[in-house]
């Protein structure tokens, strides 16, 4: 069981109307079972039942927010208030059968079954409050908005999900200088995308199409000689993730859930008194109706053994690729060409919508790594170890609010991760002293990281998306080349005691 309760601060200033508060208490029992079936056999469940409830609020619930051209807001977090509660029901049991001194071998054999009950009821009262835009300070003063925007109609949502895991596993040692690691994996998530209902009630695919998800994962542990000197290992395997629910949960702006209403000169301190009223083009979410769960392919080999007596090393590769990661195309970005330098009145290829925001899958992940570890075990009052990386991380920038900054050019988006570093190099040693007194220290040297040099608020290929990369060329207004590019290399050291 866990309360936390984050008041907004007050100063006595006027600042204090930007104040947010913030509450989040979750509740939890867990029950577990262990049967020795046979000498050889036992079963193991696990139960889970939880609650999660959280609210964020402004400290100003009737302030509209005040925006002033030039950098100033009033009024608290414009998304805010939100709130959701949560509930989880999970059952993992897990079955471990040992046979020993077979005509195969030794086995530890392994089986089980997840199941997760998830269920998620929100609001997300995104710009409910509407928005006061001023074009300078003057105008604040005296009381002259420019424009007024809010959004209306019904924000809450619920989003239930189900996850439905189940596995076997051999660990199978066919004579003592050999282990191998047998697994199959199934993964099932059902969520659907209950904000895009249709006039049945029947709610999108969301990733609930998805049900071809097997696994299968190998590995091995080879001593020649059975000696406990050396050991050669390696093992690959494929692994899937979950779909994080906001990529579902977004949808729920798509009208006619959600509208967006615009008001130009707008009176003051009532906007709907006055001013030119419209409904400006929607922006939209729409869930792929294929979509994939992302996967990573993760495959590593190496050879570890003892040089001197309490020291050794290891040196491995690790190798893994991740394909359909979710990742977001602007399918109604305006024509190359079209909008000005600050990415307005772009010509789209459907003039009833503004942003088309498309999630599907196109993410992707390359990672190559050389890993060598030098590790001297505690004697003679003394530990340490040094480890060197040489890596390389290319992928398109993915997580879930990614999206193609050229929507018809989404191969420039694959470049050196923002992770990135070539060279890393790691080590630490710990001395005891007398009279109990320990001394320690840390270091490390990581070579420089990608940096993404965009022109931040300009559209430079005149498609109305800004903060293009300045590698485009603004003359002809084609994209040039790819995102990243090295900086200078960065040193960080620590010590402790």
């Amino acid at each position: 069981m866990d309360h936390e309760r984050d008041p907004s601060g007050k100063g006595g200033t006027l600042l204090d109307f930007n104040g947010n508060t913030s509450f989040f208490r979750t509740n939890y029992v867990n029950a577990n079972h262990k049967w020795i079936v046979s000498p050889n056999k036992l079963n193991e469940l696990y139960l889970q039942v939880g609650q999660s409830f959280g609210d964020w609020l402004v400290h100003a619930p009737t302030l509209r927010n005040l925006s002033i051209t030039g950098g100033f807001t009033l009024g608290g977090a414009s998304n805010f208030p939100q709130g959701r509660t949560d509930y989880v029901y999970q059952l993992n049991d897990a079955f471990t059968w040992t046979l020993a001194g077979s005509r195969t071998g030794e086995h530890i054999i392994k089986t089980g079954a997840q199941l997760k009950i998830f269920k998620s009821n929100s609001f997300f009262d995104s710009n409910f409050r509407g928005t006061y835009t001023f074009s300078n300070l003057a105008g604040f003063l005296n009381g002259t908005p420019t424009r007024f925007t809010q959004n209306q109609g019904d924000s809450t949502l619920a989003r239930p999900n189900q996850i439905f895991g189940f596995y076997f596993q051999d660990d199978w040692r066919p004579k003592p200088s050999l282990t191998l690691n047998l697994g199959l994996r199934y993964d099932f998530e059902g969520a659907k995308t209950e904000a895009l209902k249709d006039v049945t009630g029947t709610a999108g695919p969301g990733i609930s199409g998805d049900k071809n998800n097997v696994s299968p994962r190998l590995g091995f542990a080879w001593a020649p000689g059975a000696s406990t000197k050396q050991v050669f290992y390696g093992g690959t395997g494929l692994y899937y993730d979950q779909v994080i629910l906001n990529i579902i949960g977004n949808a729920r702006f798509t009208p006619p859930k959600i509208l967006g209403v615009q008001i130009d000169n707008p009176s003051w301190p009532d906007p709907f008194a006055g001013g030119t009223v419209q409904i400006p083009p929607p922006s939209l979410s729409i869930i792929d109706p294929d979509l994939k769960t992302g996967r990573n392919w993760n495959s590593q080999i190496g050879y570890r053994r003892e040089i001197l007596q309490n020291l050794g090393v290891d040196v491995s590769f690790v190798y893994n690729r991740g394909y359909d990661h979710v990742f977001i195309v602007n399918t109604n970005a305006g024509n190359p060409g079209t909008a000005s330098f600050t990415g307005a009145n772009p010509v789209r290829p459907d003039p009833t919508a503004t942003n088309k925001s498309f999630y599907t899958n196109i993410g992707e992940i390359t990672y190559k790594g050389l890993l060598v570890d030098v590790k001297k075990r505690f004697s003679r009052r003394f530990q340490g170890g040094v480890s060197y990386t040489l890596a390389k991380t290319v992928d398109n920038s993915f997580n879930f609010v990614s999206g193609v900054q050229v929507p018809e050019r989404p191969d420039l988006n694959l470049g050196p991760g923002s992770d990135d570093r070539r060279h890393r190099v790691e080590g630490h040693a710990e001395l005891n002293l007398p009279f109990d007194i320990q001394l320690g220290t840390i270091v490390e040297f990581r070579t420089e990281a990608p940096l993404n040099i965009t022109a931040g608020g300009r559209d430079l290929n005149g498609d109305g998306i800004t903060g293009d990369w300045v590698t485009t060329r603004s003359a002809d207004r084609e994209p040039a080349s790819r995102r990243a590019v090295p900086v200078s290399a960065t040193r960080e050291t620590v010590c402790a005691s």
